[in-house]
């Protein structure tokens, strides 16, 4: 995708934000308004947890579904200290790719993903939280824990191999 469509997309939805804002002030709504913001600035901050990270390929991929399919919200959930995490982005961008492309196929509304990136002593872990209505019917793939509308996909890379 040509920058200047990536930047007139991401003006057109800080635009949306901006005028939501606006609208809630003219109405009166200060509540709804300081809420907003509070929601707007938690999530760029877990964004940029994400961001911040040494994996290249995995964040390049998640900028290009995040700006060109629009199907998704995006929640983090980070707490990786290691900076050796480079040597798994290839292999943690298929994964997150291979549940990413099985979620399209099976989500109807825009729907949530919350990726999690955990360190212990002996592994990293991956988790994606998948949201929305039916999304069981059409994964080929384990998953690790499950509600009524939630799936769980866990991978773990254990420290030893790299």
């Amino acid at each position: 995708m040509e920058i200047a469509k990536v930047y007139r997309r991401i003006q057109h939805d800080f635009a949306n934000q901006l005028q939501l804002l606006e609208a809630y002030k003219q109405l009166g709504m200060t509540d709804k308004v300081n809420l907003q913001i509070d929601r707007m600035l938690f999530n760029i901050r877990l964004e940029q947890q994400f961001l911040k990270l040494n994996v290249p390929i995995l964040i390049g991929h998640y900028l290009n579904i995040k700006l060109n399919d629009r199907l998704f919200d995006w929640t983090f959930d980070i707490d990786i200290q290691t900076s050796a995490i480079d040597l798994l982005d290839q292999t943690m961008t298929n994964d997150f790719l291979n549940v990413v492309n099985q979620y399209k196929n099976c989500v109807v509304d825009k729907s949530e993903i919350e990726l999690c990136l955990y360190e212990n002593e002996t592994a990293i872990e991956m988790r994606m939280v998948l949201t929305g209505e039916d999304i069981k019917k059409n994964l080929k793939m384990d998953i690790s824990d499950e509600g009524d509308d939630f799936i769980s996909i866990h991978y773990h890379y254990l420290k030893e191999v790299f």
